[in-house]
């Protein structure tokens, strides 16, 4: 027989782990299908040459893509690695306890690049759109590979190997031969929960055209020293459906959480600039939480969240509000500022920035509207009142991306966000506020 093939891969399926030497073992994986294949063979193989090996229960079936569920066996309820795989081969997987001290949670170790780690092959033929938004949030704990089962911090705040910085999630896509890599999701805060180190890990990822529908998709963990062994649990990733009237994710920061928030980063070049932390009480009083931009070395330093480029229509308009205090840098007490001040003086009050990326419209590859507060009373010692609004315009209408931002304030001053940022439809724009417009054509970019 002449046996002709178009197309051949290997490594489609691993084994799960832990490996059981007296029972059967689930041999496990997920591969797509070359487009328009008639007949598809599949081989066992690898196997030491002097052992038998025995199959039994095979399957090979459609993989079913849930949008809310992006991530399969992400809080590792099955009694193995199902669906896990790793970002380089060598690396070491195995099941430990897990977050809140219960359960099961997936271990990489014996990383040799600080990008190999825990990885999953995901299927987004349910989320096809350009625009369309994904969630990621998860939970994440660092060993020395020297001290197993010994929490180890890492620095949210740094760049640099030597002072351990944290890992990252990184989404990588195929498609059309287009190859991406994207850092999608970070931690953003150095508060670790009260269970012995785990951190939580989250962003925000709109799919550019290159990702909608791409042929191959796979998220890792990457950025921490080899020296370190990554753990997660509870890892989920899923669709955020459009909705324009709560354009803002936790905006009230629940539970003491900043899942969605990040640095004032472009490119991510703040992290070793500006630090964010959860801070109580909010202004809701004891239990109420918010969340404070510090350790600023410059006045556009602060926090920022991605919105959905896809509500900012040519016409729609919006109000925002919210509740912002200031506090002194260095002692912690409240600070007063100048609430008629239009300016970024040192005197001027917190404002918001709507910033547009990659825009079409109006000669401008970004956009910056600088919002003013139109409430003019500031108490220096409580939570006080931020409200303003916009018309979105052809300009904004035409950017990839937009951002929401609160900055601006001197860098002996911290930000504190409390009681949410929100955005609203206004049924009628009337409300008068003050915007700062600017444009900047950066050509070198």
């Amino acid at each position: 027989m002449i046996l002709v093939t178009s197309w051949e891969d290997h490594d489609k399926a691993v084994l799960a782990r832990p490996y059981n030497h007296s029972s059967f073992n689930l041999v496990h994986g997920i591969f797509r299908l070359p487009p328009n294949s008639v007949r598809a063979f599949f081989e066992i193989e690898r196997s030491p040459d002097n052992q038998d090996f025995i199959v039994d229960n095979v399957s090979l079936k459609r993989m079913v893509c849930d949008p809310n569920k992006l991530i399969l066996n992400g809080d590792l309820t099955e009694p193995n690695t199902k669906y896990w795989d790793t970002w380089g081969g060598t690396v070491s997987l195995g099941l430990v306890t897990g977050y809140g001290g219960t359960g099961q949670a997936l271990k990489a170790s014996t990383r040799p690049h600080l990008s190999h780690g825990p990885a999953q092959i995901i299927n987004t033929d349910c989320v096809p759109n350009v625009g369309d938004r994904l969630a990621f949030t998860g939970k994440i704990r660092f060993e020395k590979s020297s001290l197993p089962g010994v929490a180890a911090p890492c620095n949210p705040f740094t760049w640099s190997d030597s002072k351990i910085r944290c890992s990252d999630i990184w989404m990588f896509t195929s498609k059309n031969g287009v190859h991406e890599y994207n850092r999608v999701a970070m931690i953003s805060t150095n508060d670790f929960d009260a269970d012995n180190g785990w951190y939580s890990i989250h962003g925000l990822w709109l799919l550019n055209p290159n990702q909608a529908l791409a042929d191959f998709t796979k998220v890792y963990l990457d950025g921490i020293s080899t020296a370190y062994d990554v753990i997660i649990d509870n890892m989920q990733i899923k669709h955020l459906p459009l909705q324009c009237d709560t354009l803002v994710e936790n905006p009230s920061f629940i539970n003491g959480s900043a899942s969605y928030w990040h640095a004032t980063y472009l490119d991510a070049i703040d992290r070793d600039r500006m630090k964010l932390k959860i801070y109580s009480p909010g202004a809701g009083g004891g239990g109420d939480f918010a969340l404070r931009a510090y350790d600023r070395d410059h006045s556009s330093r602060g926090m920022r969240q991605q919105l959905d480029k896809r509500c900012f229509v040519t016409g729609e308009e919006y109000t925002i509000s919210a509740k912002f205090r200031l506090l002194n840098s260095t002692s912690g007490i409240g600070l007063t500022c100048n609430t008629n001040d239009r300016t970024v003086t040192g005197k001027n009050c917190p404002s918001v920035m709507i910033q547009g990326e990659e825009c079409a419209v109006g000669g401008s590859r970004y956009i910056w509207w600088r919002l003013w507060n139109t409430r003019t009373a500031w108490q220096k010692d409580s939570y006080n009142d931020f409200s303003t609004g916009f018309q979105v315009n052809d300009a904004l209408a035409s950017c990839l991306n937009v951002w929401v931002y609160v900055n601006e304030v001197s860098t002996g001053q911290d930000i504190v966000v409390g009681k949410g940022l929100y955005f609203c439809h206004s049924t009628h724009f009337s409300l008068a506020y003050s915007v700062h417009l600017i444009t900047l054509l950066l050509s070198s970019l």
